[in-house]
């Protein structure tokens, strides 16, 4: 199968979280197993002065936006684990920055047109098209709302899956940004979203209602952001694609991230010789200005500062910590102000005891503290993996808000009888239908070729077989599994 993956990171090139941990070493993985599997991220700034070897510019286009038109130029890396493609936009990534900057809407409708013109380009020069497009995160979430609409025709048979990595990061625009991108026609999907989300323009919402699967990174995750709680507004529309929604825990590269052979740390250990570990853990001490003590605890948090990582919760007990245990606490990250602030405060104030920093050369050797709220990601199997492992107290207590988060799912029906909320994207190609049935019915892949549906088809079709299969406990309601699709749109899709 050939496979496309969309992102705006991929490690080791570019790296600001766990995105780019998955959309590097998930590649490598499926091309082990004989898929071909491409990848295309953006060109920063910071790739260019680094003077990564790459062929190129072995494409050159413009891409429109609003307007205007954007200089875009591909170039393809020379060292990667899968075939990767940088996309040079100097008007979007030439700049320090990788995001937070004030037209990052801008930047990535820019990505998104980018994207689709590389595929135009392997398939009318290199002779290679996707059979599928995995799309990370809200920097990627247009590209298949084109593929939807304006690109169906062209490319509307190709199956699109979209993983969500964190949902609090949506992508949020000013409405204009609707005629910005070219997609005025289709009419404002947040409009009929409603509430927060009407006057808006929502990258993150487009990728859930215009893929054909919406991924998360575990299974637990996947319940939790289908309730109010963890849902950050989105909960309605994706409970509606319920059917579609799938979560697969997230993984590492266990032959990158092995305490055995790492050469980045201070001295190797394994499961059954944890000498090393010693060694590690008063590198890490002196490197942090920390007194070496091997009979303290030293305890490790590793994440960008940001509410949504818990580090309210690590702040209400920071008190305690200094004042009944003798631990010491390395801090690693960076991210809002007020928890910056906080912690290098902390720093100052206790400098035997805490060390707050943003850049450091190992973590090895320090016992991983968790503060998540709600997403999980692979650093915790990284520490894991390294012996780092939480205390059995945190981990049991963990379990048990595990548990009551399940009780809750159960409560409100999550997971099992149908729940009261229309289908968003039945909605939008209603409207379409009535302006131009003729586009809608080459959207929803009528006339396309034979062997292009059949890769859409193999995706979603064993899916569908379950969905029509009969659900023991009975009911009315009990026949199906679905949320907002009628039966007759069922089988006019199938």
């Amino acid at each position: 199968m050939n496979v496309l993956f969309v992102a705006a990171e991929v490690d080791p090139w570019i790296k600001t979280g766990g995105l780019a941990d998955v959309a590097g070493a998930l590649p490598a993985a499926l091309r082990s197993i004989g898929h071909d599997v491409r990848v295309v991220m953006p060109r920063y700034r910071v790739l260019r002065e680094k003077g990564i070897p790459s062929d190129g510019p072995i494409a050159a286009s413009f891409l429109t936006i609003g307007e205007r038109a954007e200089e875009q130029r591909v170039w393809r890396l020379s060292a990667s684990a899968a075939p990767t493609y940088l996309l040079d936009i100097p008007a979007a990534f030439e700049r320090a920055a990788i995001y937070g900057e004030s037209d990052d809407h801008r930047r990535f409708v820019l990505f998104a047109r980018g994207v689709l013109d590389l595929m135009q380009h392997l398939r009318e020069v290199e002779g290679w098209q996707p059979d599928v497009v995995h799309c990370h995160d809200w920097h990627a979430a247009l590209v298949p709302n084109y593929l939807r609409t304006t690109m169906g025709y062209t490319f509307g048979h190709i199956a699109t899956v979209f993983t969500i990595h964190n949902l609090a990061y949506q992508g949020f625009a000013p409405p204009a940004t609707l005629s910005l991108a070219g997609l005025s026609e289709g009419g404002s999907l947040e409009d009929v979203l409603g509430g927060r989300f009407a006057g808006t323009f929502n990258f993150m919402a487009r990728g859930i209602v215009h893929s054909d699967i919406i991924s998360t990174v575990s299974p637990t995750y996947a319940g939790e952001i289908m309730t109010p709680e963890y849902g950050e507004g989105l909960d309605g529309v994706l409970r509606s694609r319920r059917d579609r929604m799938v979560g697969i825990l997230n993984g590492i590269d266990a032959m990158v991230f092995d305490p055995f052979t790492d050469p980045s740390i201070a001295a190797p250990y394994r499961p059954d010789n944890m000498a090393g570990k010693g060694q590690c853990k008063a590198a890490l001490q002196r490197e942090t200005g920390l007194p070496v003590a091997p009979d303290r605890a030293l305890l490790g948090v590793v994440s960008r500062l940001v509410e949504q990582k818990g580090f309210d919760l690590l702040e209400a007990v920071m008190p305690w910590l200094l004042r009944e245990t003798d631990a010491q606490l390395v801090l690693l990250g960076s991210g809002q102000a007020n928890w910056e602030t906080l912690f290098h405060r902390y720093a100052a104030t206790y400098p035997d005891r805490v060390s707050a920093r943003d850049r450091l050369r190992r973590v090895a050797g320090a016992t991983h503290l968790r503060r998540e709220r709600h997403v999980p990601h692979a650093l915790a199997l990284r520490t894991v993996r390294a012996g780092a492992d939480d205390r059995p107290a945190l981990r049991q207590r963990s379990h048990r808000a595990r548990h009551r988060g399940a009780q809750r799912h159960r409560e409100r029906g999550v997971g099992g009888e149908r729940l009261p909320f229309p289908s968003v994207r039945g909605a939008l190609l209603r409207r379409r239908h009535r302006a131009c049935p003729r586009r809608v019915s080459q959207q929803r892949g009528v006339g396309d070729p034979p062997r292009a549906r059949d890769a859409r088809g193999q995706l979603l079709g064993p899916r569908r077989q379950r969905l029509r299969a009969p659900v023991s406990g009975g009911g009315e309601e009990s026949g199906t599994i679905g949320v907002g699709r009628s039966s007759d749109s069922r089988e006019r899709r199938a």
